[in-house]
């Protein structure tokens, strides 16, 4: 039987096997990032998926041909819920 992974199938798998160092980034970025700086969510959001990605950076930097992208807005769909609720929880 062969199966047939897409590349937000992909992107979204090693996201899952890799979930407690996701986790962690996420802690990490809430700690770090205050949303009072930022006029809007959208801006909060794009900063807060960066420090996320700069946090697993280290695992993923020699994959060759990583979906930079792709996996950003893995974890976009992912901690939506939680990134809305940390920016509307602590905003000034």
């Amino acid at each position: 039987m062969k199966f047939i992974i897409t590349e937000s199938q992909s992107n979204r798998m090693w996201l899952l096997r890799r979930y407690d160092l996701v986790e962690e980034a996420f802690r990490e970025s809430a700690k770090y990032i205050d949303p009072c700086k930022f006029n809007s969510f959208d801006e909060y959001e794009r900063r807060f998926l960066y420090y996320m990605m700069d946090d697993l950076h280290q695992y993923f930097y020699l994959i060759e041909g990583f979906d930079y992208e792709g996996t950003m807005n893995e974890l976009q769909d992912i901690f939506y819920s939680e990134i809305t609720e940390s920016y509307f929880d602590r905003r000034c």
